[in-house]
């Protein structure tokens, strides 16, 4: 009997380790749920912020913005899809993971991508397969969740940031950070436009002087 009750009483010591390691480790997981907005949020902000003042190109800063967004949001599939305004058509411009040759260009009236840029609003899609309008694009893996982001510039409709398949852990994250940032992006994108023209301007003038000189210097001479 009385080994028998020993033999109890260290099962119980046991299992009562047993019970506090579990509900170590469900604090910990708590914990790291609680975390892993906090970072994904502070790299995508520190990120996108030092993209935003090194770019030196229209296309650089976009490239270098998505990679970003992809990488930190966990998303199989990332792409810019510009509006073809004389076809109607969203055409892929670039991107990762998608295989272009598998998609033509994509319908702006009846397309999700369409419905986004109409409404300037970030359009989350849980789950695809429950979407009559959603036009599948032929990836493998299918696309089964998708996020859309307009990109306004001078208040134009130009294009849709598409993102698919991302991260569960990262979904409620990439919603709210998206919103937030796609105006910044857009402003961004309109600012770096804006200096190319300018480059591109005084390019012109420059040579319009040189002619100019070299036209007064023949007729000097």
């Amino acid at each position: 009997m009385i080994k028998e009750k020993k033999y109890n009483d260290i099962e119980k010591g046991y299992n009562e380790k047993i019970q506090q390691l579990k509900s170590t480790i469900e604090s910990y997981k708590k914990e790291l749920q609680n975390v892993l907005p906090y970072k994904i949020e502070r790299n995508l902000f520190h990120g996108l912020s030092t993209i935003f003042a090194s770019a030196e190109t229209f296309d650089d800063l976009f490239k270098r913005t998505i990679d970003m967004i992809s990488q930190q949001l966990k998303a199989r599939y990332c792409g810019v899809f510009w509006l073809n305004n004389d076809k109607e058509m969203f055409e892929y411009r670039y991107g990762k993971g998608y295989k272009t040759g598998l998609f033509p260009g994509i319908p702006r009236i009846g397309s999700l991508m369409g419905k986004c840029i109409f409404q300037k609003d970030v359009l989350w899609i849980p789950d695809t397969r429950s979407i009559s309008d959603y036009i599948p694009l032929n990836q493998e893996p299918i696309e089964y969740n998708l996020l859309c982001v307009p990109i306004i510039l001078f208040g134009l409709e130009t294009g849709v940031i598409r993102l698919a398949n991302i991260d569960q852990d990262c979904v409620e994250i990439a919603k709210k950070i998206l919103k937030t940032i796609y105006p910044l992006l857009c402003s961004s994108l309109e600012r770096m436009q804006l200096q190319q023209q300018n480059k591109q301007a005084l390019r012109g003038m420059e040579a319009s002087f040189t002619i100019a000189r070299l036209l007064e210097n023949t007729l000097v001479e």
